[in-house]
């Protein structure tokens, strides 16, 4: 049981920069995913102020758990726009791992596929929502799915990181659910993001639901967005 909850938290915090349409049960196919070249969209890779996506930007992080602490760096490359199933999204890596990016009004998705083929889609902020707001994404997973609610707790708020203080921060706190159809929702994990604006991800705390420890903490060391 430990190990599987260990596996969703780890499966999660490789997603948060990315693991985020208005709906996120929608059905996705594979069949008409294509490059298609748009052109030079840097200009755009902004319009999520606070989940920026531009091309060779670079985040240096210590993530610390119990017992133990270790420098994790994020470099976000982009290529030319993909159409899935009709929408158009960003190309990406996030270092080896292949992940599609759209921003609308605010609304930040991440698309990525699994071993089989399975569009995987979450949605990790909704920057242009009220504080109070919130909502969820399902996953499929390999017998149980797995579900993310989200609600954003508090917007334009001060947050000091390893001594520096961000201003304009949304607060979004995450729980992250397994479906087990002998036991219902089993809740993994407890994260709370933080979203400083024109940067990211600047902090993150998740607690394992199972033992009430840090799972990971994450904090933000130095970051290079173009």
């Amino acid at each position: 049981m430990k190990h599987w909850k260990f596996t969703f938290i780890v499966l999660i915090c490789c997603m948060l920069f990315a693991g985020m349409l208005s709906s996120c049960d929608k059905d996705y196919s594979v069949e008409n995913d294509f490059p298609i070249d748009y052109g030079d969209t840097s200009l755009l890779c902004k319009s999520c102020i606070y989940l920026p996506w531009c091309d060779s930007s670079v985040y240096h992080y210590i993530d610390s758990s119990v017992g133990s602490t270790a420098n994790k760096t994020i470099t976000l490359r982009t290529s030319a726009d993909t159409i899935i199933s009709g929408i158009t999204y960003s190309a990406s890596t996030l270092n080896a791992n292949r992940v599609y990016y759209r921003c609308a009004n605010g609304t930040s998705t991440t698309l990525q596929y699994n071993n089989a083929g399975v569009a995987l889609i979450n949605i990790p902020l909704q920057a242009n929502q009220p504080t109070g707001f919130t909502w969820q994404c399902i996953q499929p997973g390999s017998g149980t799915n797995n579900i993310y609610d989200y609600k954003i707790v508090a917007k334009s708020i001060n947050r000091q990181v390893l001594g520096r203080e961000f201003t304009d921060v949304i607060w979004v706190h995450q729980q992250l659910s397994a479906n087990f159809p002998l036991f219902g929702n089993v809740v993994v994990s407890e994260t709370d993001l933080y979203y400083a604006k024109g940067i990211g991800l600047i902090e993150s705390i998740t607690i394992d639901n199972s033992t009430g420890n840090v799972a990971l903490h994450r904090v933000l060391q130095q970051y290079d967005v173009p």
